[in-house]
């Protein structure tokens, strides 16, 4: 099982936007990213985001980019402060690869959580920032990639 932790991507400021949606530098980020998933043949069985409008808009992106049609599906659990244990739960049981596009500091700390208490590489949630995990036969998960879309 292949498992892409995704940040969403910059975002505009309260005074700008409540909703705090993506600003073009964010979508920009996104679209990036999508393409270079694309490249790498991601093929999750689904994309679920946050709430927030910033998740949703990421996702959306990323979805477009992607070989499939997938539509991203919005559901609760993946807010900023969620608690990562139910998901971390569901995650050990979860056979097709997904996509999770959420916020800080909920993706590092279901990194570290999946990673028996190892803390995720370097920057690597940075706006629109990808970590991708693998879960082995044996349950044990670990590092398959990043990608940083200022690298891109």
């Amino acid at each position: 099982m292949r498992l892409f932790l995704v940040r969403h991507g910059e975002a505009m400021l309260p005074e700008a936007d409540p909703a705090r949606g993506l600003n073009q530098r964010g979508k920009s980020e996104a679209e990036r990213v999508g393409r270079e998933l694309a490249r790498l043949g991601a093929r999750p069985s689904q994309i679920r985001c946050s709430l927030k409008a910033r998740a949703q808009q990421t996702a959306e992106i990323i979805a477009s980019a992607l070989a499939g049609g997938l539509s991203p599906i919005s559901v609760s659990g993946l807010s900023p402060n969620d608690p990562v244990e139910p998901m971390a739960t569901e995650l050990q049981t979860t056979a097709e690869d997904l996509m999770l596009v959420s916020h800080l500091p909920f993706l590092p700390s279901l990194a570290k959580r999946l990673l028996a208490g190892e803390a995720p590489p370097g920057q690597v949630f940075g706006p629109a920032g990808v970590l991708i995990l693998d879960r082995g036969r044996d349950g044990v998960w670990s590092v398959g990639g990043q990608i940083d879309p200022a690298a891109l």
